[in-house]
C-alpha cells in the first residue's frame, strides 16, 4: 500500500511540476497580438489631421450631429461609423429606421452595405427621439478586409452624405 501512494505523490509532483512550466499546460505566455500590430504610416497619420474643418461645421448645423470617426472594427472585417447628436431635432431624420446607410470608397466607388442580422436587425441605432449629446452608431460590412486604414470614403445616410471621411 505504501509504494501505491508513493507513486499517487510522484505523479501529483511530476503533474504539478509540469503545470508550472510555461507553455507546458499551464498558464501560457503568449504576446499581446496588439503588440505585434505594425506602427500607422505616416501618410494615414497625416491624412487624417487634414481632414476639412469647414464640412464639420456645415454637417453639425445642416443635420445637428457632430461625426466623431469612422473606425475599422472586428478584425477589419467592419467599419464603425460613429457620430455624437448637437441637435436632436434635426438629427432625427438620421435616425429613422427605414433608411439603409452605405458607405462608397472614393478610390475604387465600392458600396459597403450595413449589415441586417436575422435575430437583432440592422447593425446601427435607430430611435424616434434621438438625446442630445448621446454617440450613435453605424456598423458597415467589410467583406475581405476591402477597405483599409487611411481610405478615404463618403458614407450616406438618407439625404445625408458626408465626405471624405477618413478611416482610422
Amino acid at each position: 500500500m505504501k509504494d501505491v501512494w508513493t507513486i499517487v505523490w510522484a505523479i501529483v509532483l511530476i503533474i504539478a511540476f509540469l503545470l508550472l512550466l510555461p507553455g507546458c499546460g499551464g498558464v501560457n505566455v503568449v504576446a499581446d497580438p496588439v503588440d505585434e500590430v505594425a506602427p500607422e504610416p505616416a501618410t494615414a497619420r497625416q491624412s487624417a489631421s487634414a481632414q476639412p474643418t469647414v464640412e464639420k461645421s456645415t454637417v453639425e448645423q445642416q443635420w445637428g450631429m457632430e461625426i466623431q470617426g469612422l473606425r475599422l472594427s472586428a478584425a477589419d472585417y467592419m467599419l464603425d461609423f460613429r457620430y455624437r447628436v448637437t441637435d436632436p431635432q434635426k438629427a432625427h431624420q438620421l435616425l429613422k429606421r427605414g433608411l439603409k446607410p452605405y458607405l462608397l470608397d472614393q478610390a475604387t466607388g465600392a458600396k459597403l452595405l450595413m449589415p441586417t442580422a436575422t435575430k437583432i436587425g440592422p447593425l446601427r441605432q435607430a430611435t424616434l427621439a434621438p438625446k442630445k449629446d448621446r454617440v450613435y452608431y453605424v456598423m458597415f460590412a467589410n467583406p475581405g478586409r476591402f477597405i483599409k486604414r487611411g481610405a478615404i470614403v463618403d458614407v450616406v445616410i438618407g439625404d445625408f452624405v458626408a465626405k471624405d471621411i477618413v478611416v482610422q
